[in-house]
């Protein structure tokens, strides 16, 4: 796994991502974000984001999230990229 080279763990024990559960987790946010939006407030006013595991479905949702062209922005710390393929 890209940048636990220096873990003690070897690359092979660790987990490979749930996607199925990643993917479930961006449904939900966008049905947080439906349920703002649906009594009227803009979307370029809502924010979505997280920490850590958070950070991960967040920035996964920015890219693939129904919402994601008209939202106000995505606030990431701490976290990694998950699902990527490199």
């Amino acid at each position: 796994m890209p940048g636990h080279e220096d873990n003690d763990v070897p690359a092979a024990e660790f987990e490979p991502d749930d996607e199925r559960g990643i993917m479930e987790s961006i449904s939900y946010v966008d049905s947080l974000v439906e349920a703002e939006v649906a009594p009227g407030v803009d979307a370029k006013r809502i924010v979505v984001g997280g920490f850590n595991q958070r950070c991960a479905v967040s920035m996964v949702w920015g890219l693939t999230g129904r919402w994601q062209d008209q939202m106000g922005g995505l606030v990431c710390l701490s976290g990694y990229f998950p699902l990527w393929r490199g």
